[in-house]
């Protein structure tokens, strides 16, 4: 019976790392109605979650409630840290960020990660609470969990960290002492978003003039952010009609309150570190 239901499992997850959506649903299916166990209803419950319902017409439908119902019944069967991953993530997702703390750090004492530990403090962070954001990150901000992090998430740690000093009104020197040993790699088209608004909130204007033309070039401007490379020129003295790609014009013929008050909208949203979801 055991080694049915994970020769089925395995040949699921082959036909997923294949991109046979269907083939992999059917047999995903199939594994949780014969054998109901923690992994059959876990990896069918991701598998709704991130991939949806595929239709005999081949087109895709979202199926997010389904897939949280079949991780729930995972959990209701067997208590993992990957079932618990699992539902912080889809918690966090739903913006239930007490619930996704709760299920996160229930994971990381089963089975303790760097990313579990980083997405508690970002469950934190949500919450308001910066000083156990910071308790929390502070741990995970060395080279290894660093290049962990990085891989599941696709941005860096400490920006959440940096963030939450701003957050906290304490001395800009923790965050800058924070950001120093990273601050070679931290120039990147994935990161220079996050950089320039840590360093235009911390008022380091220089440093974020240098990364605003990187910025412009890799990521879409938003109104705040827009304000914000304009008041940064304004600062440093620069032409930001010189800056490529950026609408100088439009920032110009906005009154001054109206930027300053985009720029106080600004609100940073860190994410989740991806955990791996499935079950063997």
């Amino acid at each position: 019976m055991q080694s049915d239901y994970k020769e089925i499992n395995e040949n699921a997850l082959t036909a997923l790392k294949n991109e046979d959506f269907d083939k992999a649903q059917e047999l995903f299916r199939a594994n949780a109605k014969h054998y109901p166990n923690g992994c059959t209803l876990n990896n069918l419950g991701v598998f709704y979650c991130y991939c949806g319902i595929r239709q005999k017409n081949g087109k895709q439908v979202s199926a997010w409630a389904q897939g949280v119902k079949y991780l729930r019944q995972a959990a209701a069967r067997e208590q993992n840290a990957v079932i618990c991953g699992n539902l912080g993530a889809a918690a966090f997702q739903d913006k239930k960020y007490q619930d996704a703390y709760a299920l996160f750090r229930e994971a990381n004492e089963k089975r303790g990660s760097c990313a579990l530990a980083y997405n508690m403090g970002i469950c934190t962070y949500w919450n308001g609470n910066y000083t156990q954001t910071k308790e929390l990150l502070a741990p995970v901000l060395n080279k290894d969990s660093v290049a962990y992090i990085r891989e599941a998430l696709g941005s860096h740690p400490v920006f959440p960290f940096c963030f939450s000093v701003i957050a906290l009104n304490e001395p800009p020197q923790i965050a800058e002492d924070a950001l120093q040993p990273f601050w070679a790699e931290l120039h990147n088209a994935g990161d220079i978003y996050d950089l320039f608004t840590l360093l235009f909130s911390l008022g380091k204007f220089g440093e974020a003039w240098a990364c605003a033309e990187m910025l412009v070039e890799n990521w879409a401007i938003d109104k705040a952010v827009g304000a914000m490379i304009w008041e940064c020129a304004q600062q440093v003295g620069a032409d930001a009609d010189n800056l490529p790609g950026y609408n100088a014009a439009r920032e110009r013929k906005t009154a001054h309150a109206v930027l300053r008050q985009r720029i106080a909208e600004f609100h940073y949203a860190p994410v989740c570190a991806a955990l791996e979801p499935w079950m063997h």
